[in-house]
């Protein structure tokens, strides 16, 4: 029997080869595309899983108020891992990672420099499962002058020789290190990268810091008793953190541990799941590297489901659409005794072959495209069908909701007609008017996700461009960042004169830091208001860092060194002068607790500028000179405003000035556009990711929707030719055609729109400075895809209505 279905399946395939290409490549594209969405939104939940106890090892995020001021992120301070490994019974290990900032590695006459440098606790490995290639994960980091390398790294500096047991120079003082384990290189689903694992007691900043719990600079992870609850452990924290940490608060607070809590004041630590980082950490971010979002990967997963529902939709329409021309060979079939279970085999079996036939197509596409996908998606996914069972599931599963969804109808609805009236036409009739209430409702619902997936993609395009156009309150343009200079030593000042000397350079500036690279943030007390202390992000700098960087002084004056009072100085932006609501800020005093009780007279107000990402709203901010003392900061960066023109030719300039003043360090430079730009890279690969399967999507609609009007026009080919005899117009005809279309369209508009910008005013909720969601947008979508399905159905229309009328007439 089932040789039979089959048979009769590749017949009527065969014998529509129009429609049935249509259904199939329709499907294909579909499947293809929600396969590809699959795989990216499994490989965003796989983050951390690789991990043995991934199930039971929590990130300790900061959660405070300080100062009024809501105060969250994922680091903490040096004392809380063994305090939680002491204090808490459930808690079976803990490690703290302190992230080192570039630093220069060498062996023998070979130097690079790494930026994956991560100071850890000889815990490390008890935490977490990377797997060691050589050497004993339980000694490796036992000394604090032994170092881990990955493959990579070892191979970088040893090639094929077997690292065990060499030694490596780090820092500017080229302290040794000796090589004790290589592990395998962190796969690319971990929420952290590292290319050197060096012992934390070998960096002694952190040794210092042992008594502060305000010194937030390590990011802290434990490992939980198999069956230990996570909200228990929660609970009792802030106790340790009172018994522990009240005298440092009340010294930084100036107020005792009770009062910092009853006035609103908070200062605890949460658990956060390993396997939450990746996903769920926008409110608190992730010290040691990049950070997912789970609003993407659901913007994806619908876009997916859109995709395929579409393609679903255009395969019912078709057949539910020719369905009614089969109703006499139901009744046939039905007079000679086919039984009713029999017929709805042959319609589902006939269904599943267009599914199956488009699946080993969309496998195929896949494959194709996969490559393409990851570079617009940046990730390395590999397609591995066969090593994915749940991909395969996935697929079966896929097929047979498409089998039998598109071939439901026509296989338990035309198959309960009566054989005499089917044979009269009667039920041909209704089954016709039936399906047609059907497919309107259908191609409303396709043509809405359509518009929908259009005005979303507009509106993800215009605030990309309003970030990347707005004004940030300092000039990016021409801004060159020179990495690492504290390795100039002494030729500090001589570099920086030698460059201002130079056509090319207009000015220059040493800075701890720059828009985007970070900020240290402290405590201070605004003096003579009565407040507590308040949480002041800022940099240090010289006194041509306003200048280069071109930021507006709105008030009061820049550093200078005409006045040598100003290296107890400070400039705030706006946002600190109005938290503190100073009127007339400049004079005003600043104390700072974490140096002796400084004060720190204002002597400008500078124009709020974003030191991190639109996504966040303008925080209180100072400029501090180098030469105030204020806080212990290395000069990392000379930041340099270059004429525009020949850039290649300023960048070698400069490069043969390094190498004449530092020739062992290597030269490193960006520039601060393409760093801010780098911010939203995450929202320009969701726009790239967005228009991509939009412009598909739209692609499976048309699809459909000529396959619709192929239809109709074939089953109005009477209607048309007797019209033409009687003197209709060609015009008249096409827009006969094309205006019950165009009608489901603009019904289609209306169920889009509001859906559309609730979904897109949620998305731009994560970003501080957004744009306005206008009626344009959604007018000017729909006029798109009104113009694309006219453009489709048109060619159809016209293709009719110029036909001979005689041939029309001939028909049947």
């Amino acid at each position: 029997m089932f040789n039979n279905y089959l048979k009769t399946a590749i017949r009527n395939l065969i014998k529509s080869k129009y429609y049935s290409l249509i259904n199939i490549l329709g499907l294909s594209i579909g499947m293809a595309g929600c396969l590809l969405i699959l795989l990216y939104v499994m490989d965003e939940f796989s983050y951390d899983r690789f991990h043995e106890n991934s199930d039971r090892i929590y990130r300790m995020n900061l959660d405070g108020v300080w100062g009024g001021e809501e105060t969250v992120g994922s680091t903490s301070p040096p004392p809380l891992a063994q305090l939680m490994v002491d204090e808490f019974p459930e808690v079976e290990s803990a490690v703290r990672i302190f992230p080192i900032n570039d630093t220069v590695v060498r062996n023998e006459d070979a130097f690079y420099t790494e930026g994956g440098l991560l100071a850890v606790d000889p815990t490390f490995f008890n935490v977490f499962g990377f797997q060691v290639i050589e050497g004993d994960p339980e000694t490796a980091l036992a000394d604090p002058n032994s170092l881990v390398l990955t493959e990579e790294t070892a191979a970088k500096y040893f090639g094929e020789q077997s690292a065990l047991g060499k030694t490596l120079l780090i820092g500017d003082e080229n302290r040794a290190f000796n090589i004790t384990a290589v592990v395998q290189t962190p796969p690319a689903n971990s929420h952290f990268d590292f290319d050197i694992l060096a012992h934390i007691e070998a960096f002694p900043v952190v040794r210092r810091f042992s008594w502060s719990w305000i010194w937030l600079q390590v990011v802290t992870y434990v490992v939980l008793e198999d069956g230990a609850s996570p909200a228990a452990v929660n609970a009792r924290i802030p106790d340790l953190v009172k018994t522990h940490g009240s005298k440092v608060i009340e010294r930084f607070s100036g107020l005792s541990f009770d009062e910092f809590t009853s006035s609103g004041g908070r200062w605890h630590w949460v658990l956060q799941p390993l396997t939450d980082i990746r996903l769920y950490s926008q409110s608190v971010g992730n010290r040691l590297g990049p950070i997912g979002d789970i609003q993407t990967v659901y913007i994806l997963a619908v876009i997916g489901l859109f995709m395929i529902l579409i393609a679903c939709i255009n395969f019912m329409n078709l057949s539910t659409a020719r369905s009614a021309n089969r109703v006499k060979e139901i009744g046939v079939r039905k007079a000679l005794g086919s039984y009713r279970s029999h017929l709805i085999g042959q319609f589902l079996c006939e269904s599943m072959l267009f599914s199956i036939l488009s699946a080993i197509l969309a496998l195929g596409l896949v494959e194709l495209a996969l490559p393409f996908f990851n570079d617009l998606s940046g990730k390395q996914m590999n397609f591995g069908f066969l090593q994915h069972g749940w991909l395969f599931g996935s697929l079966v599963a896929l097929m047979l909701i498409v089998g039998i969804g598109a071939g439901s109808y026509p296989a338990f609805y035309l198959t309960a007609f009566q054989p005499v009236l089917a044979l009269k036409g009667r039920q041909a009739a209704s089954a016709s008017g039936k399906s047609s209430y059907l497919r309107k409702i259908l191609v409303v619902c396709q043509f809405a996700i359509s518009i929908g997936l259009i005005a979303c993609t507009f509106l993800v395009y215009q605030q990309l461009k309003f970030v990347n156009t707005k004004d940030l309150g300092f000039d990016k343009e021409n801004v060159l960042v020179i990495n690492n200079t504290e390795r100039l030593g002494e030729n500090e000042a001589p570099f920086k004169e030698m460059l201002l000397q130079q056509s090319a350079v207009v000015s220059a500036s040493f800075c701890s830091g720059f828009p985007t690279s970070g900020t240290f943030g402290d405590f201070y007390t605004p003096e003579g208001t009565g407040q507590e202390n308040f949480l002041l992000s800022s940099v240090k700098g010289d006194y041509d860092f306003a200048k280069t960087m071109k930021m507006d002084i709105i008030e009061g004056r820049n550093f200078s060194e005409e006045f040598p009072t100003d290296v107890d100085g400070v400039l705030l932006n706006e946002a600190a002068v109005k938290f503190l609501g100073w009127e007339d800020p400049v004079g005003k005093v600043l104390v700072y607790p974490g140096n002796q009780f400084q004060r720190l007279q204002v002597l400008g107000v500078v124009k709020d500028y974003n030191f991190y990402s639109l996504h966040y709203d303008v925080s209180p901010f100072a400029i501090f000179l180098f030469a105030s003392q204020t806080y212990t900061l290395p000069v990392n960066f000379l930041t340099l405003r270059i004429q525009p023109g020949d850039v290649s030719e300023t960048l070698v300039m400069i490069e043969a000035q390094w190498k004449k003043m530092s020739p062992d360090a290597p030269f490193e430079f960006e520039f601060l556009d393409e760093r801010i730009d780098a911010q939203f890279r995450a929202e320009q690969r969701l726009a790239k990711v967005f228009s991509t399967f939009t412009g598909l999507a739209i692609f499976i609609a048309c699809l459909g929707l000529l396959g619709l009007a192929t239809f109709t026009a074939e089953q109005r080919t009477k209607e048309i030719g007797i019209r033409k005899v009687l003197g209709a117009s060609a015009p008249g005809l096409v827009s006969m055609l094309v205006k019950d279309f165009a009608k489901l369209v603009i019904l289609a508009n209306l169920v889009a729109w509001p859906v559309a910008y609730l979904a897109m005013d949620a998305w731009l909720q994560d970003f501080a400075y957004r744009i306005d969601i206008n009626l344009w947008t959604f007018i000017l979508s729909g006029g798109i895809a009104l113009l694309i399905a006219v453009l489709t159905i048109g060619y159809q229309a016209i293709k009719a209505a110029l036909a001979n009328p005689i041939k029309a007439l001939r028909y049947e």
